[in-house]
């Protein structure tokens, strides 16, 4: 082989080895994917948390009766157990007291309460989720 063709397989395989070099380096410098960098969704707070300033609601919304419970003079309260998020609406909620579960007021309850909006709560001054209890009434006029 000629001398001037050994140095330009020497320059290429160098060249070669230097850019497999980069690419693995940048592998290992790459930014985590956006799922890994998130942490686990923040548990959170009760109501009566040293320092914690509770959930103010800003919009009640009140539960619709259904027209077989109408018929059926049903009256009373629900009870659920909500989150109020950072942002003031409200995530995950569930039936904690049970007026009716055979003519829909306890779906409407959950239905309404998932609709009202809250000043959030906050500690140290930053806004964090906090569980509260929402009482729906269902009366008759």
């Amino acid at each position: 082989m000629h001398p001037v063709q050994r140095r330009r397989v020497t320059i290429r395989v160098l060249a070669a080895s230097v850019l497999t070099l980069c690419l693995v380096a940048r592998s290992f410098a790459a930014p985590v994917p956006a799922e890994r960098t998130q942490s686990a969704p923040q548990r959170p707070y009760e109501v009566g948390t040293e320092g914690l300033v509770a959930p103010v609601p800003t919009k009640h919304v009140n539960p619709s009766y259904t027209p077989e419970a109408l018929r059926q003079k049903i009256q009373g309260i629900v009870e659920v157990s909500a989150v109020v998020k950072t942002d003031g609406t409200v995530g995950d909620a569930e039936i904690t007291k049970s007026l009716d579960t055979t003519y829909g007021l306890d779906e409407a309850a959950l239905a309404a309460a998932k609709r009202w909006l809250f000043e959030p709560g906050r500690l140290n001054d930053k806004a964090v989720p906090v569980r509260v209890t929402l009482t729906l009434r269902f009366t008759l006029h």
